[in-house]
């Protein structure tokens, strides 16, 4: 019998009429499907309940309903099991989902059948220092690793190394490190590259530099990225006092945030983790590309 770990964003799914009708169809095929416990409440269905660690560890697979969002944050614990993930887009884009709620039945038969791959998908590792202590075990990201200035702050100072030798440094609204995957995301809207999601490498994308050469680039899987947060340029006429908090953060996927300051380094990197996307359809990444993201233009 193969068990199922089923993921809805309750969110997405007010109701959570999509949820139950994948439960009923998934008892109808005999299979156990086990839901966060937060859902088996909202059911009042105890007996699928599983705590979030078991769900991964115990299921053959995870269907994952709602958009990118929630399938990055299934993805980000998933991963540290190997435990593939179906997506099923209930959001509007859905970039990172395999198939659209219509289609979700169809292709679940096509799994249970053994027809499907699984896509892997590299991750990075992104590790604070602080006052040359390491703050804590380093974080995981799928998308990208996103360094952003505070609102009150004009722009930050950046010192960007590779493997400790020293590539460049400009003021600006921040950086993105990504993925191939998230190369879509985030570093698209800031003028980043695509780069095909079977490609290990990471773009390195400067937001709103105040400089002529401040450019996107690409480095290698081995490589070992280190920016350092020198400091802000206040604007002064907006803060209007000496002692307003000026924040900068790191962000994780858009979805985790963590303060930094001055002096602070963040060290990123390629995990040893990926994220394991069950793949049903024949459509190709520039097919997806093109349909999402282009505007579906041939």
């Amino acid at each position: 019998m193969k068990t199922i770990g089923l993921i809805p964003n309750a969110k997405k799914d007010l109701s959570l009429h999509h949820t139950r009708s994948f439960i009923e169809w998934f008892e109808k095929k005999q299979l156990q499907v086990k839901v966060p416990e937060s859902i088996g409440d909202l059911l009042n269905r105890k007996d699928l309940q599983f705590p979030f660690q078991s769900l991964y560890t115990q299921a053959d697979f995870l269907v994952v309903l709602g958009g990118d969002g929630t399938i990055l944050n299934t993805a980000r614990q998933a991963a540290f099991f190997s435990t593939p993930i179906l997506g099923v887009n209930l959001g509007k884009l859905g970039f990172l989902a395999e198939v659209e709620k219509a289609t979700a039945f169809e292709a679940l038969e096509q799994i249970l059948q053994g027809h499907y791959t699984i896509e892997k998908r590299m991750m990075l590792n992104a590790m604070i220092i602080s006052k040359g202590q390491v703050l804590s075990d380093p974080f995981i990201a799928l998308n990208d690793a996103v360094i952003t200035r505070g609102s009150f702050s004009r722009m930050i100072d950046l010192y960007i190394y590779v493997n400790d030798e020293f590539v460049n440094q400009f003021s600006a609204d921040g950086i993105i490190i990504s993925t191939p995957t998230g190369s879509t995301g985030y570093n698209l809207s800031a003028g980043g590259p695509i780069v095909h999601p079977s490609t290990e490498a990471m773009v390195i994308t400067p937001i709103c530099p105040h400089s002529l050469h401040a450019r996107s680039f690409v480095v290698s899987q081995q490589d070992i990225v280190t920016i350092c947060i020198g400091g802000e340029h206040i604007d002064e006429e907006v803060s209007g006092a000496d002692n307003v908090a000026h924040e900068i953060m790191l962000t994780l996927d858009g979805q985790l945030g963590y303060r930094l300051q001055s002096g602070d380094k963040v060290v990123i990197q390629k995990s040893s983790h990926y994220t394991h996307l069950i793949k049903t359809s024949q459509q190709s990444f520039y097919g997806i590309l093109r349909k999402k993201i282009v505007g579906g233009r041939k």
